[in-house]
């Protein structure tokens, strides 16, 4: 067994979890970025209808739609949800949206 063999076995599992969670946050990522779609579309306005409610750029609004941006700040979704006039929770929870 080679000093290489040895660590590569022991990391993979490791690497394994990783790729696991990374799959598992770019969902939840996707997911969300569905809801506040739906939410904009539900109220009928414009990324650029909501980017001036936010101070957000329409682009950088049109990426958390499509689940581009992860690890999306609090104070983003807020603003967002108060733009859209629903809960935050609302947009987090897949079963209310």
């Amino acid at each position: 067994m080679s000093s290489k063999t040895v660590p590569e076995a022991l990391t993979a599992p490791r690497r394994l979890r990783t790729m696991r969670t990374m799959a598992q946050t770019d969902d939840i990522t996707r997911r969300l970025g569905q809801r506040i779609r739906r939410a904009r579309l539900a109220r009928e306005m414009s990324l650029a209808e909501v980017a001036a409610l936010t101070g957000r750029n329409a682009t950088h609004l049109w990426k958390i739609e499509q689940g581009m941006i992860p690890n999306l700040p609090v104070p983003t979704l807020r603003l967002l949800a108060k733009a859209l006039r629903v809960t935050p929770g609302r947009l987090l929870n897949d079963r209310t949206a």
